[in-house]
């Protein structure tokens, strides 16, 4: 996906016992939350896992205003890729060539990731995926890419240290503009590539703390959808309200410190 700064699960969770089984699906840890069913085939700790599940949750609906979920979701951890790959092949084959894979079942959302360099960065982006489909019946691509870019990012650094802030800044310098329009565009996650990974977060970055403002906007629109009421494109609520959007974006990625 992107350039990511998380670390590895030895160090984020602590010591890695070794798997007794090479079998994937050979869980050596089960835990769960109020959202989460977590099953592991490395030992982390019954209280790691769930408790970094527990914050990104609280966070995510605090921050977003999307009240209690209802339901569990399920999160799998590999203790690599090739247990990955040989788990999610039989199940969801197109997902198999995929770094981490959110999937909305009609029973339950699932989450399957592996352990490597990135996991913990993996870990809260695809379950920011799972837990907004989990209180909303729909998102508009972007800004769902947009927000999990957001949230993937521990919280004492999310605001300034996403490695997004410094290359919409490069990219700016070269008279780069975010598009809302051509995101909204944007259909499939083949659709998309790392520039657009970026701009996405660039406006959800905006919204969220340019001003109230444009953090209202932001939660007005989620509440729309969360009450089953049709949105329409974002960029309707956003010009009406904010015509000089754009280059208060500018502005704002210029001069966030």
């Amino acid at each position: 996906m992107i350039n990511r700064t998380g670390f590895f699960l030895l160090l984020a969770f602590g010591l890695l016992l070794p798997v007794r089984g090479e079998a994937a699906g050979d869980w050596m840890e089960i835990s769960e939350t109020e959202t989460f069913i977590c099953r592991s085939e490395v030992r982390i700790g019954q209280n790691e896992l769930p408790q970094l599940l527990k914050t990104l949750n609280d966070e995510i609906n605090q921050t977003l205003e999307l009240g209690k979920n209802e339901g569990l979701l399920e999160l799998y951890l590999f203790k690599n890729r090739r247990n990955f790959v040989e788990y999610v092949s039989l199940r969801i084959p197109e997902g198999a060539n995929r770094q981490a894979l959110y999937v909305k079942g009609e029973d339950r959302s699932r989450v399957y990731i592996y352990n490597h360099s990135e996991v913990r960065d993996d870990i809260r982006h695809e379950c920011t995926h799972a837990i907004l489909h989990q209180a909303l019946p729909y998102l508009p691509l972007w800004m769902d890419e947009g927000l999990a870019e957001y949230f993937e990012v521990e919280h004492r650094v999310r605001s300034t240290g996403n490695p997004h802030l410094r290359d919409i800044r490069f990219a700016m310098f070269f008279r780069h503009k975010p598009s809302l329009a051509e995101l909204e565009q944007l259909n499939s996650l083949g659709e998309m590539d790392k520039n657009d990974y970026r701009d996405s977060w660039a406006w959800i970055h905006f919204l969220m703390h340019e001003s109230q403002e444009s953090r209202q906007l932001l939660l007005q629109y989620l509440k729309t959808i969360r009450e089953g009421e049709p949105p329409g494109p974002f960029s309707q609520y956003l010009y009406r309200a904010m015509p000089n959007a754009d280059a208060r974006l500018q502005q704002h990625i210029k001069t966030w410190k």
